[in-house]
């Protein structure tokens, strides 16, 4: 072809460039010219076959400029909703006329298809920009584009068995889908009436759907498996943290009792640690609301975990990690009984020394043990320190009392000794095969 053929065209091109400033009701037809003649030059040779490309911009922004003229006056938020709109509009044009346009532009269907994506790009991104401003007019408007954009992308991640190829990746396709539909979801609850009431419970809501992310047959239907279910575990955690000032008990529950389920379907142990999470999250804001504000109250939840954590982790239960789980519940009883020698009354603290130390001879745990005798000696012995401060006949008792035990140990020790010798070598061997 001779190049006589795009000088008029470059020229129209520049001009347009050159007047991006001056947006009136004919510009966009004007752009709309120009694109046709690119299209139609472009679809002849096959050497100016990117100007179809150029042409098909031409056709957008031509779009795009007439609508721009007709929302002087708008706010930002009304604005960045008929964008989205409008680019939702011309995407699904894309995938409908997609036979016709590859006939007629001579292009592959992937071609068509990239275009149509890019579209979907923009209008999402116009959404969000949306979101972020006021809208005062199209609130339902935005709300019908995002409902249609997330379906565009959960349906490109569709495995349809057709002839028609697949642009990109079907699973990335899939998380943006969802991704956008989260978000949906979130706008609608928070700019509709019913958002205050809805908000509180939206993670038991969230917790349900991703249940059923996880034991839909999506095989069968042509979606992967995967994306669905790994968002299954991501999504009632984000719904908890975006709801979190005003999330409930019931969510909550709801949440831990999910991931306890995802846990044992997927049989990884370690998402049984984001039941915690939620579990002592719920257990905490119920020690608010009864205003229960004692330090136990929150260390206790903490140290229960850590106890659930060193016996079910696949890593620290290794023979080979048995000094490391050994260090950790130590660590975490020392704080414990830190807390509780420091804060809690006499009789609350030997009570948990007490309980700890029963635990430890219960399920044969080292740390347990030696914790929990330390810290009820410790209260033992303060207490004793604090009645002797207090009362002087107490002081004497307590000094005869001691006195005897140590006089019966020396005494017993002498007439028992090889007894006593064979009782701790079995002890301490015992001790060697305890955790």
């Amino acid at each position: 072809p001779s190049g006589w053929h795009v000088i008029p065209l470059l020229y129209g091109g520049l001009a347009t460039l050159l007047r991006l400033d001056l947006v009136e009701a004919w510009t966009g037809f004007v752009t709309l010219g120009y694109a046709a003649i690119a299209i139609g030059i472009g679809r002849r040779y096959s050497a100016t076959k990117p100007l179809i490309y150029i042409g098909l911009v031409g056709v957008s922004v031509a779009a795009y400029e007439l609508l721009w003229y007709r929302m002087v006056g708008w706010d930002a938020g009304d604005r960045f909703v008929a964008f989205a709109a409008l680019g939702a509009s011309i995407l699904y044009l894309y995938r409908v006329l997609t036979g016709p346009l590859m006939g007629y532009l001579r292009v592959s269907a992937a071609a068509v298809h990239g275009f149509a994506h890019v579209h979907w790009g923009v209008s999402s991104i116009a959404l969000v920009f949306a979101v972020l401003h006021p809208i005062e007019v199209n609130q339902g408007l935005g709300l019908a584009t995002g409902v249609l954009l997330t379906r565009y992308a959960v349906m490109q991640g569709r495995r349809s068995g057709k002839n028609e190829p697949v642009v990109g990746y079907p699973d990335i396709w899939v998380y943006l889908g969802i991704l956008q539909g989260m978000g949906v979801l979130i706008y609608v609850g928070d700019r509709l009436d019913i958002g205050r009431w809805v908000s509180p419970w939206l993670g038991a809501i969230a917790a349900i759907s991703a249940y059923f992310f996880s034991i839909l047959p999506w095989s069968s239907w042509g979606w992967h498996p995967r994306p669905w279910r790994n968002s299954a575990l991501i999504i009632p955690a984000v719904f908890a943290g975006v709801t979190s000032p005003v999330i409930n008990a019931w969510s909550l529950l709801t949440i831990a009792l999910s991931y306890a389920f995802f846990a044992r379907s997927h049989r990884q142990i370690r998402i049984s640690y984001l039941s915690l999470v939620f579990g002592n999250w719920l257990l905490w804001q119920q020690c608010d609301r009864w205003d229960l504000t004692h330090p136990l109250w929150f260390a206790m939840p903490i140290f229960l975990s850590v106890v659930y954590i060193t016996q079910v982790d696949p890593t620290l239960c290794q023979p080979s990690q048995r000094n490391e789980r050994h260090v950790i519940q130590v660590i975490a009883t020392a704080i414990l009984g830190a807390i509780a020698l420091g804060t809690a009354s006499w009789l609350v603290s030997g009570a948990i020394g007490l309980f700890i130390l029963l635990s430890g001879m219960a399920f044969r745990v080292r740390a347990f043990l030696y914790m929990g005798t330390l810290v009820f000696l410790l209260d033992v012995v303060n207490q004793m320190v604090f009645l002797s401060s207090q009362y002087a006949f107490v002081k004497w008792a307590i000094g005869l009392t001691i006195g005897l035990i140590f006089i019966g140990i020396a005494a017993n020790f002498e007439t028992r000794r090889e007894q006593i010798k064979r009782l701790l070598r079995h002890w301490l061997a015992a001790l060697e095969d305890w955790q």
